[in-house]
């Protein structure tokens, strides 16, 4: 809870040395002096998430051809179009999705390419743990969560985003661009909740939200975002955003609601 503070109150201020400043307190701040300094902090941290994100898909594009990248960490010069460049600078805009890693890693190797085994090692799933910042988003269409089969696309300036296998928007972005297309996979420990969509179709009858609510909260998931509709008289969807674990918690709150006397039928 934010509250504004009036002329002549005084606040004790609590610090820690692991707390960053985030992107909601914009919303908050009134001098224009905090903003400036709380954007400028934003932009340098999704900078350096984006530095280790290129070099994590360099890396990895180089190994699927044969390479690495220690002839330039020794100070080799990059090669023809890319000798302008830093190899900061390239992780940078990889990590930004300005740049294509296994376009970028063939550049690097040129005739060292090992074309006969472009193998299996290019498909190595890059592995996702959902704490990478902004430069990988879950995308919001299909809301991805851990135990879904998931792959991503690059989007200019965005970075990278993380798709369900099945997704309709990733299916076509693959296919309009396959060179920007990612295999993925997601961490083994993961340590925290996923937003993830669901549609619940009930009979309209009083007291059906508080007991759609006190069913998810005792399977340990908090509701973030609730929204209903009347279908008819007799019939209602709910349209709730849940905060989960996995694929495996999501699936045992379906299965306890869709147990409710007025649920009749669940969606994700």
């Amino acid at each position: 809870m934010s509250t504004a503070l009036q002329n002549g109150q005084t606040v004790r201020i609590i610090t820690k040395p692991t707390a960053r400043p985030n992107p909601s307190w914009l919303d908050h701040v009134v001098s224009s002096r905090a903003r400036s300094h709380i954007r400028h902090f934003l932009k340098h941290q999704r900078q350096e998430a984006a530095v280790k994100l290129g070099k994590r898909l360099l890396r990895q594009a180089l190994r699927g051809l044969g390479g690495d990248l220690r002839p330039w960490k020794k100070g080799a010069e990059l090669p023809g179009h890319l000798s302008d460049h830093s190899l900061d600078q390239l992780h940078l805009e990889i990590g930004l999705g300005q740049r294509n890693a296994l376009l970028t890693a063939r550049s690097l190797l040129g005739s060292r390419q090992q074309n006969h085994k472009k193998a299996q090692s290019e498909e190595r799933p890059l592995v996702i743990h959902g704490t990478e910042g902004e430069n990988v988003r879950l995308a919001e269409c299909c809301r991805p969560i851990p135990g879904d089969s998931i792959t991503g696309h690059f989007s200019r300036n965005r970075g990278l985003v993380v798709h369900r296998e099945r997704c309709p928007s990733s299916i076509r972005a693959v296919q309009a661009d396959p060179d920007n297309h990612l295999v993925l996979a997601w961490a083994e420990e993961l340590n925290q909740e996923f937003p993830v969509a669901i549609r619940v179709e009930v009979a309209n009858r009083r007291g059906t939200l508080s007991l759609l609510a006190t069913t998810i909260f005792e399977q340990g998931a908090q509701i973030e975002k609730i929204h209903t509709e009347d279908r008819d008289q007799r019939h209602g969807t709910v349209h709730l955003t849940l905060g989960v674990r996995d694929r495996i918690h999501l699936a045992r709150i379906m299965r306890k609601l869709h147990r409710l006397p007025p649920v009749f039928h669940i969606a994700r």
